[in-house]
């Protein structure tokens, strides 16, 4: 449902934020406005389930009373945690002495009737560079996954403003295009945190 949003306004321009008279970006409208038709047929999906959020929640170090009011289960341990979710969209956050670089494991699964070659295009965000390995996936029938990694490197010329992109998967046919937005930013605060993850779990429900 997320790959196959628009994030362009009727005009086929991009949807502005009307608070500071400017495009919006992943942190201000998240994927994009729904789009119930190519949602039927997306072609690709990233493939999730609820224990994979609940692994990738624990790894975000929460106490025990901010973990419980996004984990409904009070016996889930987190022994498995993992900061590798399978979820559409990237972001990265650098601080002054984090890594310049952060890489993200993705795979596809092909819901397609058939074979599909996809290729992957970018549009990099501002002080940053993004880079897909491989920029390619083939799919040689329907129910297949396959791996990518992306990773994104700070250039530290964005001045500890936000800036936001977006990764393609387009099939060689042109029947399917899968957008997912990037977004590179300074560290969120934990209350930023706990929000974030609260509404990426309330998507996930609602799909």
């Amino acid at each position: 449902m997320m790959t196959t949003t628009n994030h362009l306004d009727n005009t086929n321009n991009p949807i502005l934020n009307v608070e500071f008279s400017r495009p919006t970006t992943g942190l201000d409208m998240g994927a994009g406005q729904i789009d119930p038709n190519r949602a039927l047929n997306p072609g690709l999906i990233y493939d999730a389930g609820i224990k994979d959020y609940d692994n990738f929640i624990c790894s975000l170090n929460f106490k025990m009373l901010q973990l419980l009011t996004i984990v409904t289960s009070s016996s889930y341990n987190c022994l498995n945690s993992s900061s590798h979710l399978n979820y559409p969209t990237f972001i990265a956050s650098f601080s002054e002495t984090s890594p310049t670089t952060q890489e993200f494991k993705k795979i596809m699964t092909n819901v397609g009737d058939s074979s599909f070659n996809y290729s992957v295009e970018l549009i990099q965000p501002s002080g940053a560079i993004v880079n897909v390995s491989p920029n390619k996936l083939v799919f040689q029938k329907k129910i297949e996954s396959l791996s990518f990694i992306v990773n994104i490197m700070d250039t530290l010329e964005r001045n500890n403003i936000s800036s936001s992109g977006a990764h393609f998967w387009i099939d060689t046919n042109g029947k399917h295009t899968l957008r997912s937005p990037i977004v590179v930013m300074d560290p969120p605060s934990d209350n930023t945190k706990i929000v974030y993850v609260s509404f990426i779990c309330q998507i996930n429900s609602v799909i």
